[in-house]
């Protein structure tokens, strides 16, 4: 049997159990009506390099309905050295266009951003201002601030009222007497529906204007380091 003779949705249900995009790719080439049905399962989960948000934007650009397939954005850093960066203003604007445009969808659920680069290695505040436009779908947040200039861009994800989030995992390795009495308030009175909370902090000086005896009071699990 040739999987174009199966019913649409057994054959949405077989593409959903393929594990790598690159195959379910390879199916969109089929014929133009496999084409159609990969497209979701495509933009559905997106774990993605620094380097190729350009081409993402793009992407999406070319193809606006796309950013309301999307549920979950992976942002990758460069793992070493001789990994490609891209140009700041470059991926500045690109992040900035793809977090507006999951936003006027509202279907966006989950950000994670995790740097394991050089403390250099952060984003700019009209990025966090991007991710903060998603905060009426956003589920699940985790992200990390490592750049010295990022001790008070970051915060402006933190401002807006958060009403389905459930999952918080924040890394701020190098806050050092960062002000955070905004992160405060965010865990106070913006996530109401806020379950799982991970913190991870220096060990001496860390932030200022925390206090977790006052996080969120249906908190399950909370962690810091």
């Amino acid at each position: 049997m040739q999987l174009e003779s199966l019913p649409p949705e057994v054959l949405d249900e077989v593409v959903s159990f393929i594990p790598r995009s690159a195959d379910v790719a390879r199916l969109g080439l089929t014929n133009q009506s496999m084409h159609s049905l990969v497209q979701p399962h495509l933009f559905r989960h997106i774990s993605i390099f620094l380097s190729s948000v350009p081409l993402l934007a793009r992407a999406l650009e070319a193809n606006p309905a796309a950013a309301g397939m999307c549920r979950t954005l992976q942002l990758l850093a460069p793992l070493g050295e001789d990994d490609e960066e891209p140009d700041d203003d470059e991926l500045t604007d690109a992040l900035v266009f793809l977090f507006s445009s999951f936003a006027k969808r509202g279907n966006l659920l989950a950000v994670r951003w995790y740097s394991y680069s050089t403390p250099d290695h952060g984003f700019r505040e009209p990025v966090w201002e991007g991710i903060s436009q998603n905060h009426k779908s956003l589920r699940v947040l985790e992200m990390c601030a490592m750049a010295g200039e990022e001790q008070e861009d970051w915060l402006a994800v933190t401002r807006p009222f958060y009403p389905n989030l459930r999952v918080l995992r924040i890394s701020l390795p190098q806050a050092h007497n960062w002000p955070c009495g905004e992160l405060q308030n965010m865990l106070t009175s913006n996530c109401p529906m806020l379950e799982e909370l991970a913190l991870k902090m220096p060990p001496c000086c860390g932030p200022v204007g925390l206090d977790l005896s006052q996080a969120t009071p249906i908190l399950t699990s909370e962690h810091s380091k």
